[in-house]
């Protein structure tokens, strides 16, 4: 092979090396895999973030001029399930639609953890494909084999193709401390080398890894392109950081490529099964403008006809509130959040001695919303995490000031979303009941956190009540209000 000067803003799209061998006997000459990443339950089509839902996704996928319906393989490099309003109401419909649209297997996220272990668990069973990661580890050091397989083998006409999974290490600190249980994610490369042995013996054609994690977020999938070779690797398949990527991984520069987020897009790469190298690796970033148009008729109409069912059996669009003004994250949103925590626990009934401060921390806020009508679906992409709000009395205001570092302009910190009650400015020097979520109480990876401090559940006789239903109950107690970007 001879690979082809390559300029850097044509790295951005596409990392190319040119082929010229002959087809191998009785097997496909080229092997074409497709992958998507971060779906986070956008299984709907939402225009307002150019969000393509799985339908027009697999229209798209299969109408790409290197999609072979008898060869091609489709793979999700994980962060699937959680995020989205149906995918979290019916926990199997993510996996039950990525089936129908031709996934084989998949690749588990850190949001995967989100749902705690015994979902994961259960969800296994049940799934139509295999979940992959060689990498999980117990409390205890040991490797984890009830979660996920370390690897599979998918088969096409004659051809061998392994899928290894990895997870990426650090990754625990964005999972809740009570979901994870002390399980982590472990950095050991021997841990892939197996698998690869494992695949090569099986007469693999092709290796692939398929890992949770980016080139720009960590060193992980760097250490493995230094130590593994493309004669070990053919291709790397990468998430987390919801970009559209393609570049090189390690010193041996194993052909990476991440495909963005949220059924925006998708990334692929086509091997050579004579020579083992990529032919061409590419993302795919405009699926939404040109398929965004197609009709619902030319579409899968199981994945269209199960999304439409699901939505009015689950009261998607119930309308909770109207919207005058887009609100955006880290600005309008930053108010509106802690707002209605503070109307939460104003409604559960809190007798107060103190002035109360709502405190959420701002990747917890995950979406924008326009303006309009505000559904049951929207409202879930700003809130789709099962944290249980917390209070926390009695916290002296130079503690909080530790927690939130530099004040910032909307109502944020260098961490965090806040509010205090009248929508006073905080103070350092007063005390305050604070209400938060368990994920910012319990620390997880914040290193100012609150968790040495007594805290309790929102509801009555100290029940737990998580933040997206409670906001629910909220808004429906107030008769869905008007609320105006301007005076957020």
């Amino acid at each position: 092979p001879v690979s082809s000067p390559v300029t850097e803003e044509e790295k951005s799209e596409s990392f190319v090396t040119v082929d010229t061998s002959s087809e191998e006997e009785n097997k496909p000459e080229i092997i074409t895999v497709f992958s998507i990443n971060d779906l986070h339950g956008s299984i709907k089509e939402y225009p307002y973030q150019k969000e393509l839902g799985l339908a027009k996704l697999e229209y798209a996928i299969k109408h790409d001029i290197d999609y072979d319906p008898e060869t091609s393989i489709i793979i999700s490099c994980g962060d699937s399930w959680q995020g989205g309003y149906l995918s979290h109401e019916e926990k199997t419909i993510t996996d039950s639609l990525l089936s129908k649209m031709g996934v084989e297997c998949m690749v588990l996220g850190n949001h995967e953890f989100d749902w705690g272990l015994e979902t994961i668990r259960n969800l296994r069973e049940q799934s139509p494909f295999p979940y992959l990661a060689c990498n999980i580890k117990d409390p205890y050091g040991g490797s984890v084999h009830d979660l996920s397989d370390s690897s599979t083998i998918i088969e096409k006409k004659g051809a061998k193709i392994g899928i290894i999974g990895a997870m990426g290490p650090n990754e625990e600190s964005s999972i809740s401390t009570s979901a994870l249980e002390n399980y982590t994610f472990s950095e050991d490369l021997n841990l892939i080398q197996a698998e690869v042995t494992k695949l090569n013996n099986a007469g693999c054609d092709l290796v692939i890894l398929g890992a949770h994690d980016s080139v720009k977020n960590s060193d992980y999938l760097d250490q493995v392109g230094n130590r593994f070779s493309t004669s070990d690797i053919q291709g790397i398949f990468g998430a987390h950081d919801h970009k559209f990527i393609v570049d090189t991984a390690g010193s041996h520069s194993i052909p990476f490529a991440e495909g963005g987020s949220n059924s925006k897009g998708y990334c692929k790469m086509t091997f050579s099964l004579k020579t083992k190298k990529a032919l061409e690796v590419k993302m795919v970033k405009d699926a939404y403008s040109k398929y965004h148009s197609i009709d619902d008729s030319l579409l899968n109409q199981e994945i269209v006809n199960t999304i439409t069912s699901k939505s009015v059996e689950y009261s998607s669009d119930t309308k909770l509130c109207e919207f005058v003004g887009d609100f955006n994250t880290y600005a309008e949103m930053n108010r509106f959040v802690p707002m209605m925590m503070l109307t939460a626990m104003e409604n559960y009934g809190w007798k107060k001695t103190n002035k109360i401060m709502a405190l959420h921390n701002l990747a917890g806020i995950r979406s924008s919303l326009p303006s309009g009508d505000i559904t049951r679906e929207l409202l879930f992409k700003v809130s789709p995490f099962d944290n249980a709000l917390k209070v926390i009395q009695n916290v002296p205001g130079s503690q909080l000031s530790n927690v939130l570092g530099t004040i910032e302009d909307n109502h944020k910190s260098g961490y965090y979303a806040y509010m205090v009650e009248d929508d006073l400015s905080f103070n350092a020097s007063l005390t305050y009941d604070v209400i938060t979520i368990d994920y910012v109480s319990e620390g997880s990876y914040w290193t100012r956190n609150l968790g040495s401090l007594p805290q309790k559940n929102l509801g009555p006789n100290n029940e737990r009540k998580n933040i997206f239903p409670t906001m629910v109950e909220t808004l429906e107690g107030m008769n869905t209000p008007t609320f105006y970007a301007t005076d957020f």
